[in-house]
């Protein structure tokens, strides 16, 4: 049975300034969900330098790990995760209602089975150059609870001294003045990969399948993109403030940023029980007619 370190650390209400001081290390990430007012908002996770990140191209996913060692391998890349993961037993008790004590962290693309599943490479452009898969394994974390006003650290007991200290200096050490005077902004106008004609001409399409009966429900999506400059995780601190989306996710890699910001809950596995919060569409109404509005 491994053991779970726990320390206590000064509560910070903004994760966002926590993470700044982990994020020169390699892959750091925060999900997001406290501070806001949602039956599910309590928690902020935070960690960085997983001891193995996963990036799938492809039928390969390549596995690079903190001693700088790396392997590829082929076959579908969730059974490739699987393999990965494999954590020690652990000594859980005394940790409460902590949501996370180290783990999995990334995203899954929509075409991640394509290969696996042997669907038909008709596709859209790869023009981003992100990998379908992007995992991390972390053996520490920061958790914010928002409802206690605690601040956590919390590690497996096999991360080494050197490396725990490392961490707790990163997170002890003041944000410098020039943090402060850190921007981001957009240098151009959003812009659509669909013209107004060739939204039409899609949308039309589509109504014949339905009406054929090929199917009988399709997400026609479209992508809006803009230059920008300056720290993204500031435009991912405003947009959080403005969504107040109880599953919010930042994750910074060489390849680019991903920010999150879901109102759902995909799936949640707590022993035998499996629960799943899709929105599709709907919100509660307000008993404020203003806020209502």
């Amino acid at each position: 049975m491994t053991a779970i370190l726990q320390q206590p650390l000064p509560y910070h209400a903004s994760s966002t300034e926590l993470y700044r001081k982990i994020a020169h290390l390699p892959m750091p990430v925060l999900l997001a969900s406290g501070s806001i007012q949602h039956p599910d908002a309590r928690f902020d996770i935070l960690s960085a330098a997983p001891i193995k990140t996963l990036k799938t191209w492809g039928a390969e996913t390549l596995i690079e790990s903190a001693d700088g060692t790396c392997s590829v391998q082929r076959g579908n890349p969730l059974d490739i995760l699987k393999e990965n993961v494999q954590y020690p037993a652990l000594d859980v008790s005394g940790l409460g209602k902590t949501p996370f004590v180290g783990g999995a962290i990334g995203y899954f693309a929509y075409d991640l089975l394509h290969e696996s599943h042997q669907v038909p490479s008709v596709r859209a452009n790869d023009d981003i150059s992100l990998p379908a898969m992007l995992v991390g394994i972390y053996h520490w974390a920061v958790i914010l609870d928002h409802q206690e006003k605690r601040c956590t650290f919390l590690c497996l007991s096999t991360v080494s001294k050197a490396v725990r200290q490392q961490i707790l200096d990163c997170l002890d050490v003041p944000l410098p003045a020039s943090a402060a005077q850190e921007t981001f902004e957009l240098t151009g106008a959003f812009q659509s990969d669909f013209s107004r004609a060739e939204y039409q001409q899609a949308f039309a399409r589509i109504i014949r399948y339905i009406e054929a009966g090929d199917c009988y429900q399709v997400n026609l999506a479209q992508r809006f993109s803009a230059p920008f400059k300056g720290d993204p995780l500031l435009a991912f601190a405003r947009l959080h403030e403005l969504a107040r989306a109880p599953f919010s996710a930042f994750i910074k890699s060489p390849e680019g940023c991903v920010l999150s910001f879901s109102p759902e809950r995909f799936i949640r596995v707590v022993g035998k029980r499996v629960t799943t919060q899709p929105i599709k569409g709907t919100r509660p109404r307000h008993e404020d007619p203003g806020e209502d509005r």
